[in-house]
């Protein structure tokens, strides 16, 4: 059976711990959840191996669960105009599946496929001029423009990030910056899921900067911290094959498949 709340569900500890044992694979779920700022629904099982988020304007975020559980809150939602899912396979599929299935006149779109990459072990990359910062409060208006540009550029249709968010980041030492003669080329930002789990999101480089090794410079430093304290995972859009060619050759290896989906009511 599934239960809702705004805020942390009931014995969140917990059920973070239970959630935590996914390889990385409901880290996403975990930080929404963490960081909810009393607009994010949080949908919890009674058995509680299962949990979804819903902010207003973003999809539906599904964590590692059982196909019969995902109908379910498909079932539990089927009077829910939702914008979209995002999530593993099979769960995500299975969601999608039994929303459409209750009720005539909707479908889905694949939106996009990213890549879940975990890092057993960092492979140092080629030298290039540079070196690492880590960015202050004082960067906000900078970090908070290349957001912004990131954002622009990988998910244009996804709410913009709060600019609130990132100085709570930047107050948390999540960004990063590789420097070339005291100017910023490219930014890292590393989440802490747990105190033994963090994800890198986002990377960004200016277009006019790339292709000169300053991400893989960037990403190997950062990714040390994460390593160091545990596991560093990342997501990578499946299209994009330079990227991917990137976290590979740090050391990163692929697993998982996780997509987004657009869900539409051709009825209304």
């Amino acid at each position: 059976m599934w239960r809702q709340c705004i805020g942390l569900p009931p014995h969140w500890a917990e059920l973070k711990r239970q959630l935590g044992r996914a390889n990385g694979e409901s880290d996403l779920v975990i930080q929404i959840t963490d960081n909810c700022d009393g607009e994010t629904t949080v949908y919890w099982h009674e058995q509680g191996d299962a949990l979804a988020t819903w902010t207003p304007g973003r999809n539906i975020v599904l964590s590692r669960m059982h196909v019969d559980q995902a109908v379910g809150l498909a079932k539990y939602l089927s009077q829910q105009s939702i914008p979209g899912v995002s999530g593993h396979l099979p769960e995500i599929e299975a969601f999608s599946d039994g929303w459409i299935n209750e009720a005539k006149g909707r479908t889905k779109r694949l939106d996009q496929t990213l890549i879940l990459y975990d890092l057993p072990k960092l492979i140092r990359p080629r030298a290039c001029p540079g070196e690492f910062r880590a960015c202050t409060r004082a960067d906000l208006d900078h970090v908070y423009r290349w957001t912004l540009d990131f954002h622009q550029e990988v998910d244009p249709q996804a709410p913009k990030p709060h600019r609130g968010n990132v100085d709570v980041g930047l107050a948390r030492g999540s960004y990063s910056y590789w420097m070339v003669d005291d100017r910023p080329v490219s930014l890292v930002g590393l989440r802490w899921i747990t105190a033994e789990n963090s994800r890198i999101a986002p990377v960004y480089t200016p277009p006019d900067e790339r292709r000169k090794g300053y991400a893989s410079a960037l990403v190997y430093r950062v990714a040390q911290f994460g390593l160091n304290a545990g596991r560093c995972t990342l997501f990578a859009d499946q299209a994009y094959a330079a990227s991917n060619a990137v976290y590979q050759a740090l050391g990163f290896r692929p697993g998982p498949v996780f997509q987004l989906w657009e869900l539409f009511e051709t009825s209304r």
